[in-house]
This record gives C-alpha cells, sequence and structure tokens, in this order.
C-alpha cells in the first residue's frame, strides 16, 4: 500500500526507515535530559546547557515531550532539506514521531512547542538535533531517493500516516527490548541488530495462496472433504466474483444457514490475497464463543496448507480476552515449535509436501501486538476499533493493513457499533484492504450503507442506488470496489430448505408446560429461548419442577466463564453434530441469546421470545438443524414448529414482555408479528430459505399498513425507535476517528478517546452501547481462607495466598472464574463505586503475578453470597448469578 501511494517500493522502505531513525531526536532537548542526572551531566560537559529552571536532576516530567521536540526538529529539517513552503505537506509527515507512545500531541500544543525556547533549548541544541537528522538521511539516502524518484516531497494521505507511524511503534518496541537487543556499546550495533534480529524472528506476511482453480477441487483439498464433495452454487458464484475483482473491495454474502458461508468466505479471501497481494488473514465474529469455535475451523483450515521446505507454518493470534484460557491457541503457543522441527527434520518424504501446523509467536501474543500475527481470529470489536480514537490506533492500522479481513454474522450489529462498522470500513477501502461480509441477510438500507461507507462516503447525500436485483434474490452476493463499481449476483440455493410453522404460544406458565407436555410425550430435544437472564433462570426453574424426569440444561451470560465453558461443551455434546442426547427421552434447554449465534446445535422444537425477524430466523436455524436426525426424530416432532412466546396476543395492539422491549425495542418487535402474519393468524407457514429476504424487507424497509387500532401504538413505537437511533448515532461521534477522506494530519489523533490501558474486555466497551460493566474474577471465603470458588471441578476450594502471588497455575485457572457485572445490578450504585469498592477489597500482593495483575476480585462467603446495602448477589452454580435490588 506505501508503495503504491509513494510510486515505488524504494520509496516507501526509505521512508518507513528514516522516520523511525528519527523518531526519537527529541531527546537532544533540555527539557528530556534534566529528567535523568547522569545524561545532563554529560551533555552539560559537552557544552550543552540546560536553562535554571530544567537543572539536572529537578525535573520528573517534562515541560514538553520529547516526541513533540522531534516533530519540531523535523518540521525543520523537511522545510530547509525539500524548500517547502506548504506547511500542510510538511505536518503530513510529522505522525510518525509525534504518535510513536500512542497519541499525537494537539495542533495547539504543537504550535505552543515551537515557540517553547526553555524546553527546546538554545542553537547548539537546535543544531544537535539537525545533526542527528542529517546523519540519518545519510544513512538512508532518504532524501536523495526522494529527489530522484518524486518531483517534490509528497503530502501522505492520512491512511499512509496511520500505517507508517504504527511501523514506527512497533519497531520502538522491538528495538526497545532488551531481551533481543541487549545493551551494547556503539561499536557492536550492527552486530547486535542482526543477532537480535535473528532471535526475533518475526513471521513475515504469508504467501503460500496458490489454490485449485476448479471451485469442487478447491473446495475439497482446503476443507479435506471426500472425492465426492462439490462446491455449492452460492461458493462458486462468490469466488467468480472474488476473482472478477478489479481492485480490492467489498464482497457480501448473504445466504442461509448451512449454505456454507464460512468456506466461501475463506476461499475468496485466498483469492483476493493472492490476487493483491496480501499477507495474512483477521476474521471477526461477535461473541467470544463464536470466535472460539472459529479458530478452531480456521486451524484445520491452515492445517490442509502445502510448506515448502524451510517455511514456517501460518502464526496464529486469537484477539480476545480469554485467548489464554482457549487449549487450542494455548497449544500452538506452547507447542507447535516443537511439533513443527521434530516430526520433519530429516524426513526427506515430507520436505516438498508437508502441511502447516500453526503457531503463535511469542512476541505476538501481547493484546496490542498479537493482531500483527498474520492470521488471528478475534471479536469483531477489534475491526471496529480501528474508527476509534484510541492509544496505539496507528498499531491497529498497521495490523490490517496487509490482511484480507472477514466479518461474520454483521447483522448483529446494532445502530450504535454500525457506526464504528462503517467508518472502519471506510479506513479499510481507504488501506486497499479486501473484506468480506457474511450474513443470513441484510435490510436494503443496511447493506447500502456499508457499502458507501467501503467507497467512502462519497456519495453519502446520494439517492440510494437503484437495485439490480430484486428483493427476494437469494442467496445475495454483492462486490463493491472503491473506484464505485457495484456488482450484484444471485445464485441457486442448494442448502436444507425447510417448511417452518410458526404458531403464538399463550403468555401463561401453563401455557408453555402444557405445550411441551404434549409435544414432548414421546421425548424430543427442546429449546426454549428467553430474551433476558432472569426470565431463563425463572423458566428453568419452572420446567424442572414442571418436568422432574427430563434431562435439563441452561445457557446465559450470568455464568463464571469457566462454567459457561463447561456448559458450551456439554451443549455441544448433547445436542450437536452426532450429539448424545438420549433419543425417546425428554431434554429441555433454556437459553438467552447465547445460543443464537455461536453454536451448531440441533433441536426438534423451539419455542423463542418475541425479537425482530432476523434474529427470529437465526434462532430457527437451530430447529431441525441436522438432516441426519429427521428419520429418528419424535413423530410430534417431525414437522419443524417454531412457537412465538413472550407476548400477550389478547390485547391490541399485541403486548411483548417488558424485557424484551427493553433489549429490542417495542418498535421491530411490533412489526415483526407483523411482517410474519401473526395479526389475525395464530399459524403462519415460512419456506426457509425462500422466504428470509421478504420478511426481512417487510420488517426493516417497506411502509407498513398499521391493522386496525394498532395506529396510535406503531406510530408511537416507530417514533421511539426513531429517536433512540438517532441516539444511538449521536453517542459514539466523539469517539470515532476522522473520516480518511477528511483527516489532513494526525495532530490531536485521538484526543479524547480512551487510554487503551486496561483488559480487552474493558477496552471494547468503548465500540458496544451497552450498559457500563466490569469484568471481575470470582473467588470465594471458605473457613476465614481465600479460595478458589468450592464448587469448580478442578482445584475448586484451593486456597489462594494473599502476601504473594499465587502459583502460575492456579492463577490461570482462577482467571476462568471471571464474571461479568453490569450497571444495572447494582441498585442504586455506579459501576465507578463498584469498582472502587472492589479495589480497597482486593489489595492483594498480586502485582507480580502477569496473570492476576491489576484485575478486580469478587468475593463470595460460604453462602455464595454478596451483600451490600443496595442489592444482594447470589451465585447458583446450577443457574448462574441472581441478584435480589434492596428498596
Amino acid at each position: 500500500m506505501l508503495a503504491a501511494e509513494l510510486g515505488a517500493d524504494d520509496v516507501a522502505r526509505t521512508s518507513f526507515v528514516f522516520l523511525a531513525g528519527a523518531h526519537d531526536v527529541g531527546k537532544a532537548a533540555p527539557a528530556f535530559s534534566a529528567q535523568h542526572r547522569r545524561a545532563a551531566d554529560q551533555a552539560q560537559a559537552a557544552g550543552f546547557i540546560h536553562p535554571p529552571q530544567l537543572a539536572p536532576g529537578t525535573l520528573l516530567t517534562p515541560r514538553l515531550r520529547h516526541e513533540v521536540i522531534s516533530g519540531v526538529a523535523l518540521r525543520e529539517w523537511l522545510r530547509n532539506t525539500f524548500a517547502v513552503k506548504r506547511l500542510p505537506i510538511v505536518h503530513s509527515w510529522l505522525g510518525p514521531v509525534l504518535a510513536h507512545h500512542g497519541a499525537p500531541a494537539s495542533k495547539e500544543l504543537f504550535n505552543a512547542a515551537l515557540l517553547d525556547s526553555l524546553s527546546l533549548g538554545d542553537q547548539k541544541w537546535a543544531d544537535a538535533r539537525t545533526a542527528l537528522l542529517d546523519h540519518m538521511d545519510f544513512v538512508t539516502g532518504f532524501s536523495e531517493v526522494i529527489k530522484a524518484e518524486l518531483p517534490a516531497l509528497p503530502r501522505l494521505t492520512a491512511h499512509a500516516q496511520t500505517i507508517l507511524s504504527g511501523a514506527v511503534i512497533m519497531s520502538d518496541w522491538i528495538a526497545s527490548n532488551e531481551h533481543y537487543f541487549p545493551l551494547e556499546f556503539i561499536e557492536e550495533t550492527q552486530q547486535r541488530a542482526q543477532d537480535g534480529w535473528g532471535s526475533l524472528a518475526l513471521p513475515g506476511p504469508w504467501t503460500s495462496w496458490d489454490h485449485p482453480a476448479d471451485a469442487d477441487e478447491h473446495l475439497r483439498e482446503r476443507f479435506k472433504l471426500d472425492a465426492s464433495a462439490q462446491a455449492r452454487p452460492m461458493q462458486s458464484a462468490a469466488r467468480e466474483l472474488a476473482s472478477e475483482s478489479q481492485e480490492p473491495g467489498l464482497v457480501i454474502i448473504e445466504a442461509g444457514m448451512g449454505e456454507g458461508k464460512t468456506e466461501a468466505a475463506l476461499m475468496c479471501a485466498e483469492i483476493l490475497a493472492k490476487k493483491f497481494g496480501h499477507g495474512g488473514l483477521f476474521i471477526g465474529l461477535p461473541t467470544q464463543a463464536s470466535t472460539n469455535a472459529m479458530f478452531e475451523r480456521v486451524t484445520h483450515w491452515l492445517e490442509q496448507f502445502p510448506l515448502e521446505e524451510g517455511q514456517a507454518p501460518p502464526t496464529t493470534f486469537l484477539a480476545h480476552g480469554k485467548r489464554d484460557l482457549n487449549e487450542t491457541y494455548h497449544s500452538a503457543y506452547k507447542e507447535a515449535w516443537r511439533r513443527y522441527f521434530g516430526p520433519h527434520v530429516g524426513d526427506e518424504s515430507n520436505k516438498k509436501q508437508r502441511h502447516s501446523s500453526v503457531v503463535a509467536h511469542s512476541w505476538l501474543t501481547d493484546r496490542r501486538r498479537g493482531l500483527l500475527a498474520p492470521f488471528t481470529i478475534g471479536t469483531i470489536d477489534h475491526a471496529l476499533m480501528l474508527a476509534l480514537k484510541m492509544r496505539f490506533v496507528t498499531l491497529r492500522h498497521l495490523a490490517f493493513a496487509g490482511k484480507v479481513v472477514v466479518l461474520d454474522e454483521v447483522h448483529a450489529a446494532d445502530t450504535y457499533m454500525s457506526q464504528f462498522l462503517e467508518d472502519a470500513l471506510d479506513w479499510l477501502g481507504a488501506m486497499g484492504v479486501p473484506v468480506v461480509m457474511l450474513s443470513a441477510t441484510l435490510p436494503a438500507s443496511r447493506r447500502e450503507a456499508f457499502i458507501r461507507a467501503y467507497q467512502g462516503h462519497t456519495n453519502r447525500n446520494q439517492a440510494p442506488r437503484q437495485q439490480s436485483l430484486p428483493v427476494e434474490a437469494y442467496p445475495r452476493l454483492t462486490l463493491a470496489e472503491r473506484s464505485g463499481r457495484v456488482v450484484e449476483r444471485s445464485s441457486e440455493s442448494t442448502g436444507v430448505v425447510r417448511e417452518l410453522t410458526v404458531r403464538r404460544l399463550g403468555n401463561t406458565p401453563a401455557d408453555l408446560i402444557e405445550l411441551i407436555r404434549v409435544k414432548g410425550r414421546d421425548g424430543g430435544r427442546v429449546a426454549v429461548i428467553r430474551n433476558t437472564v432472569r426470565e431463563v433462570q425463572e423458566t428453568s426453574e419452572l420446567l424442572r419442577e414442571a418436568f422432574p424426569d427430563a434431562h435439563h440444561y441452561i445457557s446465559h451470560a450470568r455464568f463464571m466463564g469457566n462454567d459457561r465453558a463447561e456448559r458450551d461443551n456439554v451443549l455441544l455434546e448433547q445436542f450437536g453434530k452426532g450429539g448424545s442426547a438420549p433419543e425417546g427421552e425428554l431434554s429441555i434447554v433454556v437459553a438467552s441469546q447465547t445460543i443464537e449465534q455461536s453454536l451448531d446445535l440441533d433441536f426438534d422444537l423451539m419455542i423463542t421470545d418475541l425479537a425482530p425477524v432476523d434474529l427470529i430466523l437465526q434462532r430457527s436455524g437451530r430447529l431441525h438443524r441436522h438432516t441426519q436426525r429427521d428419520a429418528i426424530r419424535p413423530p410430534l416432532l417431525r414437522q419443524a414448529e417454531l412457537w412465538i412466546s413472550g407476548v400477550d396476543w389478547n390485547t391490541t395492539p399485541f403486548a411483548p414482555s417488558r424485557g424484551s422491549v427493553a433489549v429490542y425495542g417495542e418498535h421491530l418487535l411490533l412489526r415483526t408479528a407483523l411482517a410474519l402474519g401473526l395479526v389475525d393468524k395464530s399459524e403462519v407457514q415460512v419456506q426457509i430459505p425462500a422466504d428470509i429476504p421478504e420478511l426481512v424487507d417487510n420488517t426493516y424497509e417497506k411502509p407498513v399498513q398499521a391493522p386496525a387500532g394498532w395506529e396510535d401504538a406503531l406510530a408511537k413505537a416507530e417514533q421511539k425507535f426513531l429517536e433512540e437511533t438517532k441516539e444511538a448515532r449521536r453517542k459514539p461521534q466523539a469517539a470515532l476517528l476522522h473520516e480518511p477522506s477528511t483527516m489532513k494530519d494526525i495532530f490531536g489523533l485521538v484526543s479524547g478517546g480512551l487510554s487503551e490501558d486496561g483488559t480487552d474486555e474493558r477496552v471494547s466497551v468503548g465500540v458496544r452501547d451497552a450498559a457500563d460493566n466490569v469484568e471481575v474474577l470470582v473467588a470465594q471465603m471458605i473457613d476465614g481462607q481465600l479460595c478458589i470458588p468450592a464448587w469448580v471441578a478442578e482445584h475448586g476450594g484451593t486456597p489462594l495466598p494473599i502476601y504473594e502471588a499465587p502459583p502460575a497455575d492456579i492463577a490461570r485457572f482462577l482467571k476462568r472464574c471471571s464474571l461479568n457485572v453490569t450497571e444495572h445490578m447494582l441498585h442504586k450504585t455506579s459501576i465507578d463505586s463498584f469498582i472502587e469498592h472492589l479495589e480497597r477489597t482486593s489489595e492483594f500482593d498480586w502485582q507480580d503475578s502477569p496473570e492476576l495483575r491489576g484485575e478486580l476480585i469478587l468475593i463470595f462467603n460460604e453462602d455464595l453470597t454478596y451483600s451490600t446495602d443496595w442489592f444482594t448477589m447470589h451465585y447458583d452454580p446450577t443457574f448462574g448469578l441472581k441478584v435480589n435490588k434492596h428498596d
């Protein structure tokens, strides 16, 4: 990208090396040296004068930071070296030195620095900085290359500035690492650099993108399928569209459940990476659970790539805060190099046809640096944060610049998140990064917003583009390129075709119990999905009492991390492909939205609270999902039936439950009921996938004709929806980076943004419109001793030391005992007050533990209770966290 920006590879390379070498020249100033007595004394001995106000050893905090002084020096040097009269051109080159500590100074501060003679020092100091820049220019040949290759010093675009800034940060961190580059005398610098770089052994861009031309062969080879496997029409059409792209672009794949969207996306990613010279892949998903599942799939995909002799295996990174608890990733980090070198060394038969394992490079396991790994699978938050004002955002831009980006389940992004998603697409388009987006289906307005964003918002205020395909075209494929070209295609659907019977369910507990009693007479696998955790817990308790002989399961977000993971694994074992839930017996799963996106499950009967239609359809994808069970389903459950609950159907208009309205808003719930045809019918037939596009269009796009008696309620609900949407669009504006087309320089790039300190979860809050929340680790007092909670399967009841760090294995296990606490749980208590209280009660000597440093500990008593004047928390190992608020 930089080579295209600057006209040639050598210009790009030389520019980067020069700026990396120049970034710290501002340390040659009294404002910096006064902080270090020995260095200041040496400077004074060499004739460099410190003003009385900056006497050596007296300044703890500099008047002016050294990166700002570096910018001042570089500004003057560039003006003089290239005879540049227009300051905006010069300012576009200052970003890499100003931003190398993550947050470039504002233009106001920089302008003030130009006049701060006390901090800058006298002419001797200025001459020293100029001499350092001259030397770096001599070593790199920067000015010579620019003058030979270009007519003048060019003005860098915003994305070139951010990528160069990220590259300087990366090089600074590498060179400052004394493990790889121990401090040596200057005469030994060259050997030190060679030794350190060799020891670091960073992976280069992935280049092994050669793939079969035939779609069937491509599918079989990459996904280890038998010789009879054939690419679905949608997968073939997606490959063709990617192959026909004329420049890096946005590919949107809309297809039903079971059509093979993931496989299509990975094949497209290979084609786009090969075609446009990209060296890696980022895949973003909505949740940690879906990210973990995708990490397994991508690992298997990468293992099918053949390796040439001496080629290192692909380096991966799992980008979410619980990566250390993921055994596949942990194994990749701890054991993959041994696996790579062990079996293959000296094995002549494997030298040419080895297949890759995967590894995790030690330097690329930090949450900031990990995104630089060639293959990164993480929560979508990491892509959204490309557009978030936060320290070191330029390092994130560097990490994404050389990759193909795949974003799955993009329909899950709400209005607030979509602001970040659209601006991130703008930056990715500017950087020439190909993007593949996946969704079951998108409203036309959302699809158009994504297209416009990737194309740079240049047509933001134009009339909607004329669609070349009818609404009902499905599966639907779209290619949008930065230049404005848009191609739309449809393909034949060959996924599972189902006729879904959608029915209204009465709103009483008795109605639910009677339905399961009748339909589950011969056994079966039943899923009940509620929209709030409280309703999940209450419903599970109700059904356990009503059906004591059934097998009961519960899933929601208020379980500790290890309990949640264990429950997810049990659900997969029981209800996944080949699941072991006993046939002929009744099994009941009560869950929140946690099973909506993340898990490949199959149920015979589903009851779900009313939700927006695209989420209803997503949930229904777990109903009669695995066709191999169709012949053995209980006779009463061989027709796929989806029952809609959580609604009082006897009012005009219908009244969704308060919990459902709090989560989704009344407008979309009423529109969904109308789109499904449940106003005047208690039962409707839905064809899957044929009816999906029209249902979504009728809910989100098409004007609605209000039934008699619904007019006022619909109008009020729509007005509230529009107001909330407007507010959701307004809220993130101060946190969004400027669009690349309007950003001239990166002065004050992240002013007013997040610090990027703390855990992944705390930073991710900036791109999600969730209630204020905090993640805590759970411990328990047992007989006066702080312990790992007693009920957990491994290490339960193990005492935790207070005056020293726990052993690494115990600390790592305690991190599994994480729990998310939201502000609405804390009756009359703010999240900040809660955090302050935990900080006071969590003052253990654990700072020497890299796993536990800075973590907050929530301590339950022996009865698993934590109480304040305003609320009581009780953790039930069966039902999860319950909160009772005090009046």
